[in-house]
């Protein structure tokens, strides 16, 4: 039996900060909050208009694929790609 959530700013800030953190995805944050997934997209669309990224990307670490063969390196005869 699915009983309705009620909408309260309460919940959608919760939804929307669940979002913004990766805690929650989008089903379930829409499910906390008693809306549909689309109406949680606009939601969060809008919340991300007014709430800028606070991590700092510069210190990111970049991605090496050394370890990865080359796909020309790759024996034909073997039954590669």
């Amino acid at each position: 039996m699915n009983l309705k959530v009620k909408t309260t700013p309460e919940n959608v800030a919760e939804a929307n900060w669940g979002l913004f953190r990766s805690v929650m995805n989008l089903p379930e944050a829409a499910a906390h909050c008693g809306m549909t997934q689309k109406e949680m997209k606009m939601t969060f669309r809008e919340f991300l208009k007014y709430h800028e990224p606070d991590w700092d990307t510069s210190k990111s670490v970049p991605v090496v694929f050394d370890d990865i063969p080359m796909l020309d390196m790759i024996d034909e005869t073997q039954g590669g790609f």
